[in-house]
C-alpha cells in the first residue's frame, strides 16, 4: 500500500511538473527576445503594482493599467478577445540620471489581434494631444513607428514599437533632460534583428482581419490604445514623483 500511494504521489508530481513545462518556455522564450540594458549602470526594477517586470497575462497587465489609472476600466476581457496570450516584461533605471526603459513583448494567438493591436497603438501614439515628434523607425519593417511624447510634468518619453507576425514589442525609455531617441531605437533594432522578419511579398500584418470576425477589432483596441497612451501619461508623473521619493531614502526604482 505504502508503495503505491508513493507511486500516486509520484505520478501526480510529474503531471503537475509536465503541466508547468510549457508556461515556463513560454514565459523563457518570450524573455529572451527582449535586449539587455544598455549598459551596466542600469539597474532592473522590482515589480510592483506600477511596475511591470516578468511575464504577465492578461490580467496582470489589466491591474497593472488600473494601479496606474485606478478609475480606468479593466481591459482583461477585450484584451483576452483580442486573442492576447502571455507577455513578457523588463524594466531598468539608470544610476544617477534616474532615466528608464521599459521593454515589453505582447504575444497573441493569431495575426489579426496582433495587427490590430499595433495598428490602433500607432493611431492613437501618433494622434495623442501628447505628441512632440514622430521619430523613424526600423528600417526593413514597415509595421515599425517611433514617437516622443511629453507628460504633464515635462518629462520625455522615447517610444519605438513593431509588429512581427503575432508579437508586438513595445520600447519606452523616459528622461527629464536626456535626449534618448538614438539609444531607444538600438534598443529595438536589437530586438528585431533577433527575431524573423517579414518577407516584402507578405501583406501587412497591421491590417489583418479575422474571416470570421470575433468582434470589432480595430473599436476594442482603440479604447485600449486610447488609454494606454494616457495611462503612459499618467506613468511618466508617477515614475518621476517615486524617483524623487526613493532617491530621497537613497532607494533605486
Amino acid at each position: 500500500m505504502a508503495l503505491r500511494v508513493s507511486a500516486l504521489v509520484a505520478c501526480a508530481a510529474l503531471a503537475l511538473a509536465v503541466a508547468a513545462m510549457p508556461a515556463a518556455a513560454a514565459e523563457d522564450g518570450l524573455s529572451s527576445m527582449l535586449a539587455p540594458a544598455p549598459g551596466a549602470d542600469w539597474v532592473e526594477s522590482q515589480p510592483a503594482p506600477t511596475i511591470l517586470d516578468g511575464p504577465f497575462d492578461a490580467h496582470a497587465y489589466a491591474a497593472y493599467l488600473q494601479a496606474l489609472a485606478p478609475r480606468s476600466p479593466s481591459l482583461e476581457t477585450a484584451l483576452r478577445n483580442l486573442t492576447f496570450q502571455d507577455g513578457y516584461a523588463r524594466a531598468w533605471v539608470q544610476t544617477g540620471s534616474n532615466d528608464a526603459l521599459a521593454e515589453r513583448v505582447f504575444q497573441f494567438g493569431d495575426a489579426a489581434g496582433a495587427g490590430a493591436w499595433y495598428t490602433s497603438l500607432q493611431r492613437q501614439n501618433q494622434g495623442t494631444k501628447y505628441l512632440v515628434r514622430q521619430v523613424p523607425a526600423i528600417d526593413g519593417n514597415p509595421n515599425s513607428f517611433g514617437v516622443v511624447l511629453r507628460g504633464p510634468d515635462g518629462a520625455y518619453s522615447y517610444r519605438v514599437e513593431f509588429l512581427v507576425s503575432r508579437l508586438v514589442f513595445t520600447v519606452h525609455m523616459d528622461s527629464i533632460k536626456n535626449d534618448l531617441t538614438g539609444v531607444a531605437l538600438r534598443q529595438a533594432l536589437t530586438e528585431f534583428e533577433a527575431n524573423p522578419t517579414p518577407t516584402a511579398a507578405a501583406a501587412p500584418a497591421a491590417i489583418a482581419q479575422p474571416v470570421t470576425p470575433r468582434l470589432n477589432l480595430l473599436a476594442i483596441v482603440g479604447a485600449l490604445a486610447a488609454l494606454d497612451v494616457v495611462v503612459t501619461a499618467i506613468a511618466l508623473v508617477v515614475v518621476r514623483r517615486r524617483r524623487r521619493a526613493q532617491g530621497k531614502a537613497g532607494l533605486t526604482v
